[in-house]
């Protein structure tokens, strides 16, 4: 799925706590111009069921994020 500029992306987390996690929410910090971490109210109060709500995808992204968001699949424990 490509997501075109001024696009929004939602992405479902089990864990916001590893290196990768932490790296992916970074790297979509700089590509989008709002990110957030959404709870549903509809949750289970004891699971970890998390959303990452990405809105309006900036048209001007840097190569670097690209390599590092590649490095962390290649890495991904």
């Amino acid at each position: 799925v490509r997501v075109q500029p001024g696009g929004h992306f939602i992405c479902k987390l089990g864990d916001t706590l590893t290196r990768f996690t932490a790296g992916l929410i970074y790297l979509l910090y700089r590509s989008f111009q709002s990110v957030c971490i959404v709870r549903p109210f509809t949750a289970n109060p004891s699971g970890s069921e998390r959303f990452l709500v990405c809105r309006n995808l900036k048209t001007s992204i840097q190569i670097s994020f690209i390599q590092h968001f590649d490095y962390l699949l290649q890495h991904h424990e």
